[in-house]
C-alpha cells in the first residue's frame, strides 16, 4: 500500500493494519475488505465496505474530500 500511496500522489496518508481482525470484533463488522478514513485526532472521517479500486476515481474523491475537510479543520485552529 505505501508504494501504491506514493505512486498515486497520496503519500500524506498513513495506513494501518488489523491482521488480527480486532478492530472489524470490536465494531462488529462482518465485511471484508474494510477501510477507513481517520483523522489525525483519530475520528472517523469516511470508509468503504468491501471492494474499491482505490485507483478509482471514487476513490480518489473520497480521499480528496477528506484531506479537504482536514485542511479546513487546521485553518480553523486558533493560533497559540
Amino acid at each position: 500500500p505505501a508504494e501504491f500511496l506514493r505512486k498515486h500522489g497520496l503519500n500524506q496518508l498513513t495506513t494501518y493494519y488489523d491482521p488480527y481482525s480486532q478492530f472489524l470484533r470490536t465494531f462488529e463488522l462482518e465485511t471484508l475488505p474494510t477501510s477507513f478514513l481517520i483523522d489525525r485526532d483519530g475520528n472517523m472521517r469516511g470508509g468503504v465496505l468491501g471492494i474499491l479500486d482505490w485507483s478509482s476515481a471514487e476513490a480518489h474523491t473520497l480521499i480528496e474530500a477528506f484531506l479537504e475537510e482536514a485542511d479546513r479543520a487546521e485553518q480553523r485552529l486558533p493560533e497559540a
